[in-house]
């Protein structure tokens, strides 16, 4: 799994203080308001965390949260639930070392954003990870999607970089140094897994479904507010998120 030590700040900015990352703020507000994962507290398990932006939002929702993070990050995202006033326990290890915290197993939510795309095994991840997760539960899983960036790459007449595999699914070769997931995950293997794993689906949505595929000047002409309520409501069909970058699927124990 790599480490964001150099890259935090660039992640943060570029994450969080954008259109891409608002809009993620709202495709997770909306499931998780359709799903009613706010309406009681709950022991929340945040896995990769970074600055802790979404899971303080869940903290001021009432959720006990713990949040691993193993990059400097987590000095954000503690300075941030200080700041904010809420309490949250913090553990900068990575989400390979999660059985070295003896943690209970009796958390009912855990969230895995943007993590299982940094890692070479993400079953094996998954595997480590899902103990800790009460029966009943709800794992919370964002990924960047294969698919979304195959089609992507297909669109800009990127073929060099595209190898096709005997599945049809393609794979892309990934340019050193490049701030794209080393492992990006096919959705037809992961949903596999997770079934493998015993989970159920209770929800799966899309974020930037077509936003990347719009025109800097549509961008710009177009209110900020007009392209989220567009992008939340193409994001449920699921006829449109084979393209989308990032999917966001919601699993029950």
């Amino acid at each position: 799994m790599l480490h964001f030590d150099t890259l935090d700040q660039h992640f943060h900015e570029k994450i969080y203080r954008s259109f891409k990352g608002r809009l993620r703020l709202n495709v997770l507000a909306r499931d998780f308001n359709a799903l009613n994962l706010n309406d009681r507290p709950k022991k929340v398990l945040d896995i990769g965390g970074g600055s802790g932006i979404f899971s303080l939002s869940l903290a001021e929702k009432g959720h006990d949260i713990t949040l691993i993070e193993p990059s400097t990050m987590i000095e954000k995202a503690e300075l941030n639930f200080s700041n904010a006033k809420r309490p949250a326990t913090f553990f900068k290890v990575r989400a390979e070392e999660i059985d070295s915290l003896n943690l209970p197993n009796t958390f009912d939510l855990i969230l895995l954003h943007a993590v299982l795309e940094w890692t070479e095994s993400p079953k094996v991840i998954l595997e480590k990870v899902l103990p800790y997760l009460k029966k009943g539960g709800v794992l919370s899983l964002l990924f960047y999607n294969k698919q979304g960036l195959i089609f992507h790459n297909l669109i800009r007449g990127n073929f060099r970089v595209i190898e096709h595999e005997t599945d049809g699914e393609g794979t892309f070769k990934r340019h050193p140094g490049s701030l794209t997931p080393i492992n990006p995950l096919s959705p037809v293997t992961m949903k596999k897994t997770l079934l493998e794993l015993g989970l159920s689906p209770l929800k799966q949505s899309g974020i930037r479904v077509f936003h990347d595929y719009m025109t800097k000047k549509n961008q710009e002409k177009i209110e900020e507010s007009e392209r989220i309520e567009m992008e939340l409501h193409y994001g449920e069909l699921p006829e449109y998120c084979h393209t989308a970058r990032y999917l966001h699927w919601v699993y029950q124990k």
